[in-house]
């Protein structure tokens, strides 16, 4: 009976463990943990050999009180010398004990094959090992090099991994909590990072001990799971916090790891979050922002460079498609970024979210209120934003209120894939044409640089009709050095943000904050947006100090502040977003106009 119930147990644990196996591996959050499915399926064989070796020695162990744990434990010891090529089948067929002759086969050829899979599991688990100790030999031939460690391989740390490697040829590129599987996605990656001499770690990134290097380190925690990532960092800070020459950047856009980041003792680490969203409408807007500028111009009987007078107000008509997180944050830039001598802003948001701007109003109070939406006074931000709620942007709906809006300037499209955003804009330059307007600038998210590229100057079947449609946000573009770790606008933004020090004695300390404090940081980069395109549009000096104010107000409601209620500073109230300098220019103290004049001649 004993043989009987082992029999059926082999393979119920190895079923079992088989199917645990699968879906680890199709639905598990992580695979490169200790819990892998190659070690779930390890696991159930090692027990289905033991449940398989147990009634031999059951059988030959004299009866007693300790009969059922002496067969266990040479059952145990059998096993592992099954893993180790030690052990010989025919101590089973000699010791089965059935009448059918056929049931003695079946249980022989089970456990030969039990036999045979042990030491296959033991070579992968030899191979796994031999791979981890070739990648920390490679680790350590680069003691003097500097080291560029990733938290996981993905397209995103692949394409900034080769950027490194093109701009940096003897360093070393690290992938950490890669595994190895047969699906093509990852066999790709895989080989993409071998091509450009990358070693690979299965161990979590923080599991891994770099300490002891030499030359500088920068680990880049680029996973997708954002918590995750938070969670890394955290770790890795406390880990490497005293070790001089280490760099960290965390990409996340979630509050909690800013929170997290700037609260934590980072001792002699420079840490940094990167807002991949942020980043991305920043960069569009350092880069080209001024074409917006220009195409309002032409679109409104003016030369591209045309320099309106303080009293004129040309308008720039921009829609935003989809309120995503770009699309928020396009929202809110356009809103201050576009605060200018000469012009005004007005915006068309449509979302198929039937609570769109229930969200925006509850994020920025005072940003859609009825006292500054669309009301202009002197010396005060000057905008006018529209949300179109539970409108999809492939209705008739859409396509009757999109024509209403008449003559249009810039349109920006972010609907969460490159097929969507491709598709909407295509549809967009033909309701346009539809509607016989000047061509807008048309922007829109493509994240496939291979795409981007064919994309681009492509015409209609006529061979000269242009869709004139700009794609951003691709990985090339968006993953590199340049972007990430040497970026031009984050040095502006440091200097904006230095322009505000009176004591020299200070600039380090105001360094410090401008890399650890959010606000400091956001609030920089955008003087420096805004900065940039003063000088390429030519603002006179005498009103660059009320516009740098009027560009400040909008810029503090998009980032949900309100007014405090009071001009006396003390009522000013950081953990409540309350603010008592939200008033129009005029109302400021000569001390804050003063700091209007000094940051808008600091670049």
């Amino acid at each position: 009976m004993i043989w009987k119930i082992c029999f059926i147990l082999i393979f119920a644990v190895t079923a079992i463990f088989t199917i645990l196996a699968i879906l680890k591996n199709k639905f598990g959050k992580k695979a490169g943990k200790v819990v892998t499915p190659f070690n779930i399926f390890a696991v159930g064989i090692f027990l289905s050999t033991l449940i398989g070796m147990f009634p031999g020695y059951y059988c030959s162990v004299s009866e007693g009180t300790n009969r059922g744990l002496k067969a266990f434990l040479f059952s145990l010891h059998d096993t592992f010398q099954v893993f180790t090529l030690d052990s010989d089948i025919g101590f089973i067929k000699d010791n089965i004990t059935t009448d059918s002759n056929l049931f003695a086969e079946a249980y022989s050829l089970t456990i030969s094959v039990l036999f045979v899979l042990a030491p296959i599991i033991i070579a992968g688990v030899v191979i796994s090992f031999i791979k981890n100790f070739s990648a920390y030999v490679t680790f350590l031939f680069y003691y003097f090099r500097e080291v560029y460690i990733f938290s996981e391989l993905n397209e995103k740390s692949l394409t900034l991994g080769k950027n490194l490697k093109e701009n940096h040829k003897h360093s070393l590129i690290i992938y950490t909590d890669v595994f190895h599987n047969n699906e093509e996605k990852m066999y790709e990656l895989l080989s993409a990072a071998s091509e450009i001499g990358a070693v690979y770690f299965k161990k979590d990134i923080t599991n891994i001990n770099f300490k002891h290097h030499k030359s500088t380190m920068i680990f880049f925690v680029i996973g997708e799971d954002l918590s995750e990532n938070t969670k890394q960092s955290t770790q890795l800070i406390k880990i490497y916090k005293n070790r001089t020459n280490t760099e960290l950047y965390v990409f996340s856009d979630q509050i909690e790891t800013s929170i997290i980041l700037t609260g934590i003792d980072k001792g002699s680490m420079k840490v940094r979050r990167v807002d991949e969203v942020q980043s991305l409408i920043s960069r569009s807007l350092y880069e080209k922002g001024n074409e917006i500028f220009q195409r309002a111009a032409v679109n409104h009987g003016k030369t591209a460079d045309y320099i309106p007078g303080t009293d004129e107000r040309i308008p720039i008509n921009a829609v935003i498609i989809g309120l995503g997180k770009h699309g928020t944050e396009m929202l809110k830039m356009l809103t201050w970024y576009c605060q200018m001598d000469g012009f005004r802003i007005s915006i068309n948001a449509f979302d198929k979210d039937q609570l769109a701007e229930e969200k925006i109003k509850a994020a920025c109070p005072e940003l859609l209120s009825d006292k500054y939406n669309g009301i202009y006074v002197k010396g005060e931000s000057e905008y006018y934003i529209k949300i179109h709620s539970a409108i999809d942007a492939e209705t008739a709906i859409f396509a009757e209120q999109f024509k209403n809006l008449g003559s249009l300037d810039y349109i920006f499209i972010s609907l969460g894939s490159d097929s969507q955003n491709i598709k909407t804009a295509t549809y967009i330059r033909t309701l346009c044409e539809q509607m016989r307007i000047k061509k807008p600038l048309i922007q829109t998210i493509v994240y496939d640089t291979d795409t981007k590229n064919t994309l681009e100057n492509i015409t209609i079947y006529d061979g000269v009709s242009k869709y004139d449609i700009e794609y951003i946000g691709d990985l090339e573009s968006s993953y590199s050095e340049k972007i990430i770790i040497n970026s031009e606008l984050e040095n502006a933004g440091l200097q904006c943000h230095l322009a505000y020090c009176n004591d020299k004695n200070m600039l380090p300390e105001e360094t410090e904050k401008f890399w650890k404090y959010e606000y400091y940081y956001r609030s920089s980069i955008a003087t420096a947006l805004h900065d940039k395109i003063r000088a390429e549009r030519n603002v006179s000096k005498e009103t660059e100090p009320a516009l740098e104010h009027r560009r400040w107000n909008a810029y503090m409601r998009a980032e949900g502040y309100i007014y405090s209620g009071s001009p006396d500073k003390s009522s000013r109230n950081n953990l409540g977003k309350m603010h008592h300098n939200l008033v129009d220019f005029d109302q400021l103290p000569d001390s804050d106009k003063e700091k209007d004049k000094r940051v808008s001649k600091s670049v």
